[in-house]
């Protein structure tokens, strides 16, 4: 097997996982950040990275420098995704979706800001700054996105 039909082959493997753990609209609805019942999106970024990192490889339109970046980034869905298998989305809260969607772009200090944030406007309780970074680095490690 060539080293890109390898590439090819594990990135169906995310496509299918990504459609097989795709949330459906009533997940969405306990997904908003705002509590709104509201569904603006029929896909998540992980199901539309997926198909864009498999289109890719099917027709190798990468190049050497790009290739490591997606594999890097197919692995941060990868381990959400399995994370999601395992757990299902109802075990997931909209903070915690909101909060992994920014670690997985490696924004971290935007994923702590979140947190404070939704805690100062939903849940009316005023956080630190540490007492924030601890909770986002224990959300890190507990979907493998610490890597």
């Amino acid at each position: 097997m060539s080293g890109n039909e390898l590439v090819v082959k594990k990135m169906k493997m995310l496509l299918d996982l990504c459609e097989k753990t795709e949330p459906d609209l009533e997940e969405f609805k306990r997904m908003r950040p705002d509590g709104s019942a509201v569904v603006d999106e029929l896909f998540t970024y992980d199901l539309i990275d997926a198909k864009t990192y498999y289109n890719a490889a099917k027709k190798e339109e990468y190049d050497s420098y790009t290739l490591p970046e997606i594999m890097r980034s197919a692995n941060k869905i990868w381990k959400f995704r399995k994370h999601i298998e395992k757990d299902g989305w109802d075990s997931f809260g909209n903070i915690e979706y909101e909060c992994a969607e920014l670690l997985k772009q490696n924004q971290k200090i935007n994923a702590i800001k979140c947190y404070r944030k939704h805690m100062t406007e939903v849940l009316r309780k005023e956080v630190g700054l540490k007492e924030s970074k601890e909770w986002v680095d224990k959300l890190q490690v507990r979907l493998g996105l610490d890597n």
